[in-house]
Formats: structure tokens, C-alpha cells, sequence
């Protein structure tokens, strides 16, 4: 079920579905109008705010997924926004979203499953962080247990032989601000 609903250009919902009003637990439009983000979705009002600010003063729509953690779990949501113009003013913005948490797992099990096959792994590092995001294969490439939270981004260096570590050292360096990713070769010692 897609969610729906319309803003004015100070925040304010004008409108919103039958899904949408079911997520909020209001009873009709009635209820909604003048209440804002803050008063529904507390986290995350003011990256809200924000993409409703730039989508309605560029006139570029939105369209991204966004991660929102529950528990243990991630729900992944498809949120298209798109602003709303009356004879040539802004009237505010149109949202749409609707969870993809289904298709994202599913589409993430298959690359797990391709790089078991090919053998090969992925990471992210994220330099504000200092964490890194590798897939499974990657761990296990590299002898270390996927779900063990004590590895670090020192651990899967302290396994590149020695003569390798200039080189992959160059390349991680070059890949922090890097457009595209990168395939490269490098050599480990695994523990005995």
C-alpha cells in the first residue's frame, strides 16, 4: 500500500490517504491538517523538513530509498517527493513512499549468493565512522567469522602480506573519494 500525502510550503499537511492517515492513526484529513512531521515521525522531522525545502525551491523531485531501523530489524521505504505548483507558485510538495524492504532483502541475498559462487567479496568504509561495511564473502575470504563485532577495518588489514600493503594502501586511499568502485588483486595470510 502506497502512503500519500501533500504538505503546504510551511510543512503543514493538507492532505494524506487512507494509508497514509492508518500510519498516523488520524481518522480523516480533518485530523492531519495542521499538525507537521514533528508530530508524527519525531527522528526523522527534520531531514523531512529538508527534503521538502529543496524539492520545492529547486523543482527536482526526490527518489530514494531510506533505511529505518526497527529493533533488529530495517525497513527499507521508497520515497518519491515532487513539488506543487498553482499558476506558477509554489503550493508545497506531494510525497509517495511505500515500504521495498521485501525486494531490497531478496536483491541482497542474491548478490550474497553470486559473490559466495565467484568468490569474491565488497566493502564500504565510511571515513566519518571509520566503520566498514563488507559482505559476508569478504569476511570470510578473509578467515574472519561475519557476525563477530570485534573485527575492524585494522583486522582485514593486519592480513595483507606485507610486500601488498603499499599497494592496497594506495588503493583504499584512492577509493575514499573515488566516483565508481574499483576491482583489484591483493594477497592475504590466513591464520593457520
Amino acid at each position: 500500500n502506497a502512503n500519500i500525502l501533500r504538505k503546504d510550503p510551511q510543512g503543514f499537511f493538507t492532505f494524506g490517504n487512507a494509508a497514509f492517515l492508518k500510519e498516523v492513526n488520524c481518522k480523516d484529513v480533518g485530523e492531519l491538517r495542521g499538525k507537521r512531521d514533528a508530530d508524527f515521525f519525531k527522528a526523522w522531522a527534520a531531514k523531512y523538513r529538508a527534503d521538502d525545502e529543496q524539492v520545492m525551491k529547486t523543482g527536482v523531485g526526490l527518489n530514494q530509498i531510506e533505511e529505518h531501523p526497527e529493533g533488529a530489524r530495517t525497513r527499507y521505504v521508497r520515497v518519491l517527493k515532487t513539488r506543487i505548483t498553482i499558476g506558477g507558485v509554489v503550493a508545497g510538495v506531494q510525497a509517495l513512499y511505500y515500504d521495498v524492504t521485501a525486494d531490497v532483502e531478496a536483491i541482497r541475498a542474491s548478490i550474497s549468493r553470486s559473490e559466495a559462487l565467484a568468490h569474491v567479496g565488497t566493502w564500504q568504509y565510511n571515513t566519518i565512522t571509520d566503520k566498514l561495511a563488507a559482505s559476508e564473502e569478504l569476511y570470510r575470504i578473509f578467515g574472519f567469522d561475519p557476525y563477530d563485532p570485534n573485527v575492524k577495518v585494522t583486522s582485514f588489514r593486519e592480513r595483507i602480506l606485507p610486500e601488498d600493503a603499499p599497494k592496497v594502501e594506495r588503493i583504499f586511499n584512492d577509493q575514499l573519494y573515488a566516483e565508481e568502485g574499483c576491482k583489484e588483486q591483493f594477497r592475504i595470510q590466513l591464520p593457520n
